[in-house]
């Protein structure tokens, strides 16, 4: 007889060795710390899925030493992996918030203007 897993299998099983294997506060805390992870430092950026392997995404030119911050020679992969999918909703949300600031500066012009003219017309 041969053994298979549904889909619906998998959920009752997760939910029985969940808590056993993440829920104990006291060994996260002690697998972070013995992975260098805290208290936050560079230890983050040497992911694999940080670091950029390949060549496909370039890098920015820095023209002297003092537009680096810090010594790090770490190239970071922003092109792809959850650090892409992070930079590209931090540009998309800035520049919504841009367009959204931009459009209420233009109305509150546009008011003034109205009001300026009401003033006058008195």
């Amino acid at each position: 007889m041969r053994l298979s897993l549904g889909p619906t299998d998998i959920i009752p099983l997760l939910n029985r060795i969940f808590h056993k294997s993440y829920g104990d506060e006291r060994s996260n805390r002690k697998a972070v710390a013995d992975r260098g992870w805290y208290p936050a430092n560079r230890k983050l950026l040497e992911h694999k899925e940080l670091v950029d392997d390949s060549a496909t995404c370039a890098a920015p030119e820095v023209k002297d030493s003092s537009e680096l911050s810090g010594n790090s020679t770490v190239s970071l992969n922003v092109c792809e992996g959850i650090a892409g999918d992070c930079l590209d909703c931090l540009i998309i949300e800035w520049t919504r918030n841009s367009a959204a600031r931009k459009a209420a500066n233009e109305r509150k012009r546009k008011g003034d203007t109205v009001m300026e003219n009401l003033k006058e017309a008195k």
